[in-house]
């Protein structure tokens, strides 16, 4: 039985029928009825009994501490899920529950142990690899997420969520050609996963067939007309071909499904640039700004405008905020270094360049071109 993505364990409920009280059974297999009929909060109070009813009945803490944390009772939830465990050490189940747990926690090295501990016990439990997996990731350990991938995809090949996630993270690492591969089992399995097709479309362009990348882009909206994202990928390509227009026009679509959308406002604003047009590309950088206001990218790009601009004073303002963010941010250092010195602020110039020459040595290429390179 599945709510809201929740596994509620009947198989487990029906092995153990023998084992447990017929009245703790019996309210317990109520308990679950309503859940099924979508009444969670009602479903509490047959788990409370099926628990008086046998305090050792470590499926009916399970079960209520899942239908607490999907009432957000998330203290109660977590107080349910350590009885489970603790009566049941060597239930597998239990231990993905809490792992469930420690996600919506944003935990994620709690949930990567309470996933491992059910793979101890169970080493085909497919979520558990695919739960550590994702967490792994989320703490950047991705080259170990993807063995966990490998291992859960030992048990069930024909997986596409597990291939789609680990070319995900295949290209994260760079690894475009593993990732083609992963995205091709994917489809391969089903061909109408449009966030498979999106992934290979991204996978071609960074390894420079946008022609093919196109294509996947387009296969993906074909399948998901709502899928913002491969509007996004899509227009990333046309600004990486030269097409800002097209571009525009296609970030746009992925604004309007999305608005909250960062990326999209940003590299809009930045074909915006490319074309001329600077009053849409501030418009749209300060959406940006005020989506995601510790981005230090868009004050760093917003910053290179404004100096083009020779609006010197709000173009040090925003180099200011993109250094508060990132003090390391050697481009933010040179800009403002070379502002400074075009308002006569030379000491002070000197001492961001130095900076900037000392976080990236390779900057002084930027240095050398002087004035004429402010705006690249």
């Amino acid at each position: 039985m599945k709510n809201q993505g929740v596994e509620f364990p009947m198989s487990d409920v029906e092995e153990k029928r023998d084992k447990k009280s017929p009245g703790a059974s019996e309210l317990l297999s109520r308990g679950l009825e309503m859940v099924s009929l979508g009444k969670m909060p009602e479903s509490i109070p047959f788990f409370d009994e099926a628990i008086k009813a046998d305090p050792e009945y470590g499926e009916a803490y399970n079960c209520k501490g899942l239908v607490l944390m999907e009432l957000g009772k998330l203290e109660e939830a977590f107080e349910c899920f350590e009885y489970a465990t603790r009566i049941s050490p060597d239930n597998s189940k239990f231990w993905y529950s809490k792992s469930l747990l420690f996600r919506k926690l944003d935990m994620s090295e709690d949930e990567s142990q309470a996933c491992l501990n059910a793979i101890r016990l169970n080493p085909r439990h497919i979520q558990a690899w695919r739960g550590r997996a994702q967490a792994l990731a989320r703490t950047g350990e991705l080259t170990e997420s993807i063995s966990c991938l490998e291992k859960a995809l030992e048990v069930e090949p024909f997986n596409e969520e597990l291939w789609y996630l680990k070319g995900s993270y295949e290209l994260i690492l760079g690894e475009s050609h593993a990732a083609l591969r992963s995205f091709n089992k994917a489809i391969e399995i089903n061909p109408d996963s449009a966030r498979s097709w999106r992934g290979k479309a991204e996978a071609m362009a960074i390894i420079g067939d946008f022609e093919e990348s196109y294509r996947c882009y387009d296969r993906s909206i074909r399948i998901d007309p709502g899928m913002a994202e491969s509007y996004y990928g899509k227009g990333r390509v046309l600004v990486r071909e030269g097409k800002y227009e097209d571009a525009i026009d296609i970030f746009g679509r992925a604004i309007e499904m999305f608005p909250e959308f960062v990326e999209a406002w940003f590299y809009r604003g930045w074909a915006f640039d490319r074309i001329g047009n600077v009053s849409k590309a501030l418009e749209n950088y300060d959406a940006a700004i005020e989506l995601a206001p510790d981005s230090e990218l868009v004050w760093y790009t917003k910053g290179v405008l404004l100096a083009k601009l020779e609006k010197y004073p709000e173009a040090i303002d925003c180099f200011d905020k993109a250094i508060d963010i990132f003090p390391r941010h050697a481009g933010a250092w040179y800009r403002k270094g070379l502002i400074l010195s075009i308002l006569g602020n030379n000491d002070e110039a000197a001492q961001c360049i130095n900076k900037a020459i000392d976080i990236d040595p390779e900057i002084y290429e930027m240095i050398k071109d002087g004035l004429e390179n402010i705006s690249a």
